[in-house]
């Protein structure tokens, strides 16, 4: 065999100018709207189970500290062409099948918030609310290799839409942006679809009591919000109250870090941990301002 002496070639550096993924990502970022609220809401369902200062900021319309990025915007903007694939599939089944299929369903939860259900499935005798979720390799990774199933946020989210649409039944789809590697599939036993898909059913006994616990949090915090006289967000950086890694009334102490501690009643520190969603938030660095003493 012949080799091709390629050294001159390899390693190449990148372009410090991009030509072409800086325009798509430009123009991908346009096309990417604004969810929109009515005016009499203050919350969104797509704020389940986030840090409640945070919540606040966006109450506030404070302008953030670190916004989205070109990165983001691709991300999202993926998840958006998924989402817009699916609808017609699935009116087309659900013709086939009986079963009346709408899509973008507005909710009203609670006395504040608001939501859009991705898709509504309804037989005679059974009403079924759809969340739809894309997911990169390490989201995967975690929902399916690990077995630890959807994410806590996205459950409480379809959770809350299917509680106010009083449903039967909730379903959670999740569409990976990347397959699973055969070799992983073939040692977890999943086959050609679940490498790139998962799907979760609950029922209305599964979804209602953790669904009101966070639709009165996200009122609660509302609450607080339109009583609020000083125009500056006084929220504490707490978690839902059914988070399965942050316990309440656990704190952000170091939005840096996303560092949480919990106390008892005499103060004295009783857990601590670190929460990773600090580091994607838009308001990290007014948060780290705000919050003057860092514990390590």
């Amino acid at each position: 065999m012949i080799k091709v002496d390629r050294s001159d070639l390899l390693p190449k550096q990148q372009a410090e100018n991009p030509i072409i993924i800086q325009r798509v990502a430009n123009e991908w970022a346009k096309a990417t709207p604004a969810p929109s609220t009515p005016s009499d809401k203050v919350w969104r369902g797509s704020w389940a189970g986030w840090c409640a200062r945070q919540i606040g900021y966006e109450m506030h319309k404070t302008e953030p500290s670190n916004p989205l990025t070109v990165a983001d915007y691709w991300r999202f903007g993926t998840g958006t062409y998924v989402h817009e694939l699916l609808p017609p599939v699935v009116k087309k089944w659900g013709a086939e099948e009986g079963i009346n299929v709408e899509e973008e369903v507005e909710v009203n939860l609670g006395l504040h918030g608001y939501g859009h259900v991705d898709l509504v499935l309804e037989t005679k005798d059974k009403l079924t609310v759809v969340e739809v979720k894309t997911m990169g390799a390490t989201g995967m990774d975690f929902a399916v290799k690990r077995g630890q199933g959807p994410k806590h946020n996205h459950f409480l989210q379809g959770a809350m839409y299917a509680s106010g649409l009083k449903a039967d039944e909730l379903i959670i789809a999740y569409f990976g942006l990347e397959n699973i590697g055969p070799g992983v599939a073939k040692r977890l036993g999943l086959d050609a679809l679940h490498r790139f898909g998962a799907e979760y059913h609950y029922t209305r006994e599964e979804f209602e009591e953790e669904a009101d616990i966070e639709i009165n949090r996200q009122d609660l915090i509302a609450k607080a919000f339109l009583e609020n006289t000083s125009g500056k967000n006084e929220i504490q950086p707490r978690f839902a109250k059914t988070n399965p890694e942050i316990p309440f009334p656990a704190q952000i102490t170091n939005p840096s870090t996303g560092r949480w501690e919990a106390h008892d009643e005499d103060g004295n520190l009783i857990n601590t941990g670190t929460a990773w969603t600090c580091n994607y938030c838009s308001f990290q660095d007014i948060c780290k301002e705000s919050i003057p003493t860092h514990s390590n």
